[in-house]
């Protein structure tokens, strides 16, 4: 949870506008998609997503992009 905090810190200091429920609820959707699942690092599968999410944020990417970084391995899970 604390990465999905970071990406919510950068959220808040970017200019843009941030749909932060819709935000909110695709980290639900991929927390609830990947509980258990661990990469082989040990750390939860969920990390990855938010970590692309984090770098699109921090590119200035639009509320669509960053729902999909958070989004793009629910279809593997």
């Amino acid at each position: 949870m604390s990465d999905f905090n970071d990406l919510l810190k950068i959220i808040k200091l970017n200019d843009a506008q941030y749909d932060v429920a819709k935000i909110e609820k695709a980290f639900v959707v991929a927390e609830e998609a990947h509980r258990g699942q661990f990469r082989m690092s040990g750390e939860p599968y969920v990390t990855h997503p938010v970590s692309v999410a984090m770098i699109l944020a921090d590119l200035g990417m639009d509320t669509e992009s960053i729902v999909a970084a958070l989004l793009h391995d629910v279809v593997d899970a």
